[in-house]
């Protein structure tokens, strides 16, 4: 050990195979409290220290074949986790403090996330993880996501044909676009809500199916059929950022913006970028079917269809794609995968509503961090939505009403208003007024666990 100056101060440990004895270290890592860790590579061992030299602990690497377990390299993340590369069992290993295994990956292979004699590593400071993969003659390079004391690598699969996006196309109106017969009535449509205004709809098979994306002066929208769902963002000032549709990530979309940073479809968090970069806000939206939107707002705007050739209909997919279904890691078993939910976030809290059994028409009521919600959904179009349940300063309290024409199936009690599914109200003493918007999402389980693991599940009281 060398001090200031590279002043000598101290040495321990010599040539054996008894405890604090060493045969061939390979390298050497400090933890959080100072205490050290030392590879003794033909020991097949990881001996920890104190600053004085004492030892503390001492575990062997398991051995899951005849090949040599050989800790080659080490490393501590920010939580103190302490990462190992086997090199002769072509694997990473991962351990807590006390030499606990928190999680193993990786086998022998050329393939994603394989290993050919990893032989060194390193984190970065948003916690990706570097992989000097010897044999394969490449670095791999992971995000890990933390559950408690769990980790586990999230895969990313680029798409090889890249698809181009759409960029601000022409705009209309819904009532004089669907004059033109090139909507179906059970087109799915992506609507914006705007408060005071009347928003606007996109049906998916014509804009966004084949493209995928959709950079616009109304928003950012990406279309992901794998994680079903339709996530819609502020735009960029003045378009300085577009983005593409650029592969999965656990199954679900992953988009490169132009300025080189790849993106959650779902989150619209930053996966890879600089430190600071901010996430993707989302603005009001839902997803319904042309007819039922055209009902409550035919006067909304609508992209203008030309003769129905400028833009290349697609058909929405009905498989899912081999590209999501390769990425995806292991799923909360919670709930079955594909369990259609509206995930919810309100100051940092997430929760997910299941709305498998919800019926015909459902209204929930909830707080999640403080904030007292309501969620909507119509089974006829399969449209879940949420919504603050406090207007000018009063607490309402919702409820579904079967019996109210289907322009308006919500009400409630205080004032008996009647209320759409896209939060106006239509009658009543609060006619004219507009719930605000909770920051929500429809999408298959998978996909919104993937992204929030710590979210919590609406369960309904008896």
């Amino acid at each position: 050990m060398l001090g200031e100056g590279g002043k000598f101060l101290r040495k321990w440990a010599t040539k054996g195979d008894e405890p604090g004895q060493l045969d061939r270290p390979h390298a050497i890592t400090i933890d959080s409290k100072g205490n050290l860790y030392v590879a003794s590579h033909h020991n097949t061992r990881i001996q920890k220290f104190d600053p004085q030299g004492k030892l503390l602990l001492r575990w062997d690497l398991p051995d899951p074949s005849k090949s040599r377990s050989e800790p080659t390299a080490i490393h501590f993340d920010k939580q103190d986790r302490l990462f190992v590369p086997d090199t002769g069992n072509h694997r990473i290993l991962v351990y807590d403090t006390q030499g606990k295994l928190l999680m193993t990956f990786g086998k022998q292979g050329k393939g994603d996330g394989q290993f050919d004699r990893p032989n060194g590593l390193a984190l970065d400071d948003r916690g990706f993880l570097y992989v000097c993969d010897s044999g394969n003659q490449r670095i791999q390079k992971f995000q890990l996501q933390v559950e408690s004391a769990l980790m586990k690598p999230r895969k990313l699969t680029v798409k090889l044909d890249p698809i181009k996006s759409i960029t601000n196309p022409p705009c209309s109106y819904c009532i004089t676009q669907h004059r033109n017969g090139l909507i179906k009535g059970d087109d799915r449509v992506v609507t914006w809500l705007r408060g005071g205004h009347n928003g606007g709809a996109i049906p998916l098979r014509h804009f966004l199916s084949g493209p995928r994306v959709i950079n616009d002066t109304y928003g950012i929208f990406f279309y992901d059929p794998d994680g079903g769902y339709v996530a819609a963002y502020e735009k960029s000032p003045g378009y300085k950022v577009t983005y593409e549709f650029y592969g999965w990530r656990d199954g679900v979309m992953v988009v490169k913006g132009s300025d080189g940073i790849l993106r959650s479809a779902l989150s619209g968090e930053a996966i890879d970028g600089p430190e600071n970069t901010k996430r993707l806000r989302r603005i009001s939206s839902m997803v319904t079917n042309w007819q039922y939107w055209l009902m409550l707002h035919p006067e909304s705007v609508a992209y203008k269809m030309f003769d129905g050739k400028k833009y290349k209909v697609a058909p929405l997919p009905k498989e899912f794609s081999q590209e999501a279904k390769e990425s995806m890691g292991d799923v909360d078993d919670r709930l079955k995968p594909m369990t259609n939910v509206l995930g919810v976030e309100i100051g940092g809290k997430r929760k997910a509503y299941p709305l498998e059994d919800a019926g015909k028409l459902a209204c929930f009521t909830d707080t999640i961090d403080g904030q007292p919600i309501a969620v909507f959904w119509y089974g006829s179009t399969q449209t879940a939505v949420a919504f603050s349940t406090q207007v000018d300063g009063q607490q309402l309290e919702f409820y579904e009403q079967p019996a109210s024409p289907e322009t308006a199936p919500y009400k409630d009690r205080g004032t008996q208003t009647r209320w759409t599914l896209a939060g106006r109200a239509v009658d009543g003493r609060l006619r004219g007024k507009q719930l605000k918007w909770v920051d929500s999402i429809q999408c298959h389980w998978y996909a919104w666990s993937a992204e929030f693991p710590e979210t919590e599940l609406y369960e309904k009281s008896e």
